[in-house]
């Protein structure tokens, strides 16, 4: 199912859209509004269900042994979501929303299969570069850049970052954000409430990963990120949920620095000593 709508999304996100659309329109659908023998079409309800049947530690642990995790971290990339093709212009904010949502789901899948468990903590920075340079094919993409989970969700907040820099041209960070409407504005915001989850729980009592989100700037990004969220003017008119949702993700990534700083001071033994005299091997 994954893998299926990783290699046909764009004709999935349009079917799918459409499917919405109709089960608005009219009743005659009840279901789910979708075409059931459609794959593509179906990837959030089959998220939805992947990520309640992932609770389960057996279960996660098949998923992983039988290869599903790379593509749920492919799921991460945007690059993998056809959503810039001809013929979406005139649906680009309801398709970027539906991107979101589904990079939402992937995101909290992830953060319920690994659940805090040491088993599965190397899960956080297993490389799965090779599903996602096959899934793109002829994308002019780093084929040696190596993406685990915990550099993919990373990625997320330093994506923002680049696109609030580029929307401001080198001025404040107190300027509107990328997104266009309030649907859009939402989808963006309850993605990141998600992709927090998701890293705080590869994050949460896994020390190797810690150091390496360290080492990647990861702190860094998160402070930014979380300061031009704060400062974004979104206008007298605006929802008030959305002021809602940004102080809520501002709260879960200080929870995430504050239980990362207690593993330190109670498990230090179990971290690495990096320092000039540190060789790469090491490092590595």
């Amino acid at each position: 199912m994954l893998k299926g709508y990783l290699m046909d999304s764009g004709d999935g996100l349009m079917e799918l859209l459409e499917g919405r659309r109709s089960s608005i329109d009219d009743d005659e659908d009840e279901d789910d509004g979708t075409n059931s023998s459609s794959s593509a079409n179906n990837i959030i309800e089959a998220l939805r269900d992947l990520e309640f049947q992932l609770s389960d530690v057996d279960m996660a642990r098949d998923f992983h042994t039988l290869g599903g995790w790379p593509y749920l971290i492919a799921l991460l990339d945007d690059t993998l979501h056809s959503h810039d093709t001809d013929g979406m212009n005139d649906n680009n904010d309801e398709i970027r929303a539906l991107v979101d949502e589904i990079r939402a789901l992937a995101a909290t899948t992830i953060g319920t299969a690994v659940s805090n468990l040491g088993e599965f903590r190397h899960w956080a920075l297993e490389d799965v570069s090779s599903t996602v340079n096959e899934m793109r094919m002829n994308n002019n993409s780093d084929k040696n850049e190596k993406m685990t989970a915990l550099s993919l969700l990373t990625r997320v907040f330093q994506e923002e970052l680049d696109q609030r820099t580029e929307a401001m041209a080198g001025g404040t960070m107190a300027v509107e954000g990328p997104s266009h409407t309030v649907a859009m504005a939402k989808s963006r915001a309850t993605f990141k409430l998600r992709a927090i989850y998701g890293l705080g729980s590869l994050l949460r009592g896994n020390p190797t990963a810690q150091q390496q989100f360290i080492l990647n700037n990861g702190p860094d990004v998160l402070v930014r990120n979380v300061l031009g969220t704060l400062s974004n003017v979104r206008g007298p008119t605006a929802d008030r949920s959305l002021s809602r949702l940004d102080y809520k993700f501002a709260s879960k990534v200080l929870a995430l620095g504050e239980d990362v700083v207690m593993d330190v001071v109670l498990h230090d033994q179990e971290y690495i000593q990096i320092d000039g005299s540190t060789t790469d091997d090491v490092k590595e």
